[in-house]
């Protein structure tokens, strides 16, 4: 798989166990044996390994500064010539993530696996995993970023202060809102964070991507700012 830990990866060789178990081959199209396309071959395609596909890869910064992780499973072919074609998510996590995966895996430069020596398409699939790193001054690896305070870690990202509960809005380049990773209209935006309200001192965070509208950002912390709220911080991310 490929663990992104901050803002780097590292993925280890392809094994038997990412591809799909259906058997010896998968025929996309019957006319041709160029069209065969195999999942089990005598000799796998090989993408570069660790080095390759960390030069192609880095942890999105909305995401990151969200504190958003998870794995991505990507799903691709590799051709006769090398080239990584059909590359698709078959299990995402958050848009940001598997664009920073898929787009990863569309550079990488491959070697054509081989079928009684000779060149055939391959299907393989990667698992990318994106896992925050906490940073030396953490006290374990489970702690959830947030930019609810001013002073950032060592990877660069904002934590929560112990005793603080911190509800995070996440806004994307067309204004679309999650709010703790799932959606939500701005209209019923007030209600859902009264809801997830569990402490006295408690903050919002609103996160906004770099081309996110004005307007809607106004709205937004307009409406966080109307609770009952100890601070709201408000930041634009990569």
């Amino acid at each position: 798989g490929v663990v992104a830990c901050s803002d780097s990866v590292a993925p280890s060789a392809p094994s038997s166990d990412a591809s799909p178990p259906t058997g010896d081959s998968e025929t996309a199209n019957q006319t041709g044996a160029s069209d065969e396309v195999f999942v089990e071959v005598e000799k796998r395609p090989e993408c570069g390994g660790v080095r390759a596909l960390a030069d192609h890869i880095q942890y999105p910064d909305l995401a990151h500064e969200a504190g958003i992780e998870g794995r991505v499973f990507v799903q691709f072919v590799v051709d006769e010539n090398g080239d990584v074609t059909d590359p698709t998510v078959t299990k995402g996590v958050h848009e940001a993530l598997d664009a920073a995966a898929l787009s990863a895996v569309k550079k990488l430069e491959c070697k054509p696996g081989q079928v009684r020596g000779e060149p055939v398409k391959v299907r393989m699939a990667l698992p990318v995993t994106f896992r925050l790193d906490g940073g030396a001054d953490e006290s374990n690896d489970d702690a959830a970023p947030s930019s609810a305070t001013p002073a950032p870690d060592s990877g660069g990202r904002l934590f929560e202060k112990a005793g603080i509960q911190v509800v995070r809005v996440l806004m994307n380049e067309e204004g679309d809102l999650l709010l703790d990773d799932e959606p939500v209209d701005e209209s019923a935006l007030t209600d859902a964070v009264r809801q997830r309200i569990t402490k006295d001192a408690a903050r919002a965070a609103l996160l906004h991507a770099d081309g996110a509208p004005t307007d809607r950002v106004d709205a937004v912390e307009a409406r966080l700012r109307a609770l009952d709220l100890q601070k709201v911080y408000v930041q634009k991310v990569e």
